[in-house]
């Protein structure tokens, strides 16, 4: 079975970093929690400046950091940027319980550097190497923390059991998704799968996320396990999206694997007794500039339905 069990109950609604990807990967932080502190891991430099819209509206809710998988926001630097989430690795003051406050250093010996994570970089295997391990994150999200991570179809080990261990499973790397975009024209992607769904979980559209246009998508899809009543679908397929999957051996025999429509989730969410959310989507391009223009639909970009989901 997928996905993490101790101590969660469902609520729905979403990450929310500053109220909804922020709609879910954005909203909910305001208030009290303004001006907290964001965490950016990007695949690249220019996905910065690729995503550039969001990032505005996040440099005013947050005290934002951005660094980069495998290399350094400045391009120009010879180092790797350092992605320690935590202030310490081990206890400053020999002795004390993890979590109790240390009078010499004036924080818990647990701190971490961030209140909220995003993680762009859907091709990373790990960050070992860079400052954080697969437990530190699960660590950060336990003490009270949210978190946003992108698949995509190029999606490699970090990502993948990250969903995992939220009750999700990205798509393997050779499934098929196709729809229909309906009036969305992006150039160059009209053949690679673009398509555009309204299918937003009606609880969260009710409080959260009120788009009642098209949210342009293009990306793997998500299964939610069943069985895992913490996690649960945000976004999911229009009645014109497939999604074919590698075929499985089942008994010696191939077996097809097809999902239709609203069985195809596009974007899931999971969250704690304790607020703390998980956001996992299975676009890396959903909130970008190039998808947020295509979807604009009067003067400015806050009518982009891409704008009011993200956002």
């Amino acid at each position: 079975k997928m996905g993490r069990f101790s101590h969660i109950y469902l609520f729905l609604a979403v990450m929310l970093l500053s109220s909804s990807v922020v709609g879910v990967v954005g909203r909910t932080i305001e208030g009290d929690f303004s001006r907290s502190r964001l965490l950016v891991v990007l695949q690249s430099a220019k996905q910065k400046e690729e995503n550039s819209i969001i990032f505005a509206e996040m440099d005013k809710l947050f005290e934002t950091t951005y660094k980069v998988f495998n290399g350094a926001l400045d391009e120009k630097s010879k180092s790797k940027d350092d992605l320690s989430l935590r202030f310490f690795d081990q206890p400053v003051t020999p002795g004390l319980e993890e979590g109790t406050f240390d009078d010499r250093v004036g924080r818990t010996n647990d701190d971490f550097h961030y209140d909220h994570l995003m993680i762009m970089a859907s091709t990373a295997s790990s960050f070992r190497n860079q400052g954080f391990t697969n437990d530190d994150v699960l660590q950060f999200f336990d003490s009270g923390r949210n978190l946003f991570i992108a698949g995509s179809t190029k999606a490699k080990g970090f990502a993948r059991d990250m969903f995992k261990e939220f009750g999700a499973q990205l798509y393997p790397a050779k499934a098929e998704i196709t729809g229909q975009a309906g009036q969305v024209k992006i150039q160059d992607l009209e053949d690679q799968g673009l398509t555009a769904t309204k299918q937003i979980n009606q609880a969260i559209k009710n409080t959260i996320v009120n788009v009642n246009s098209e949210v342009a998508f293009l990306g793997s899809g998500i299964k939610v396990d069943p069985d895992n009543s913490y996690s649960f679908p945000i976004l999911s397929g229009n009645d014109g999206l497939k999604a074919k999957l590698p075929s499985k051996n089942v008994g010696g025999k191939e077996v097809k694997r097809e999902f239709l429509g609203e069985d195809v989730v596009l974007v899931s969410g999971y969250q704690s007794r304790y607020n703390q959310r998980a956001v996992l989507s299975a676009s890396i391009e959903i909130c970008t500039d190039k998808f947020i223009n295509a979807t604009q639909v009067g003067e400015d970009v806050t009518t982009s339905p891409n704008y009011q989901f993200c956002l």
